[in-house]
């Protein structure tokens, strides 16, 4: 499913308690990880998602978000990149 405003909160949640696991793979999860700041990323992910350029998915399981995953689209020669941002 797409992810959206509301999964923000639940994310930022996720992302928070599995920071120090995530942090040999993820250099983004080296500093500290915001609510705004995730807010802020989920929009510009939105934004290239309704410009054809990224496709930004929440991962639920038995109704509860576990995780995200996001597709990029690099519009010169349409390759994609396939990139999971966070699991619980």
């Amino acid at each position: 499913m797409l992810r959206e405003e509301w999964t923000v909160e639940p994310l930022h949640e996720l992302i928070v308690a599995n920071q120090d696991r995530l942090r040999p793979w993820k250099p983004w999860a080296q500093g500290e990880q915001t609510l705004e700041g995730l807010r802020a990323f989920s929009r510009k992910e939105l934004t290239e998602w309704l410009n054809g350029r990224n496709l930004p998915a929440a991962i639920r399981s038995q109704d509860r978000l576990v995780g995200s995953v996001g597709v990029r689209i690099a519009p010169a020669d349409c390759s994609r990149l396939a990139e999971v941002i966070t699991a619980a």
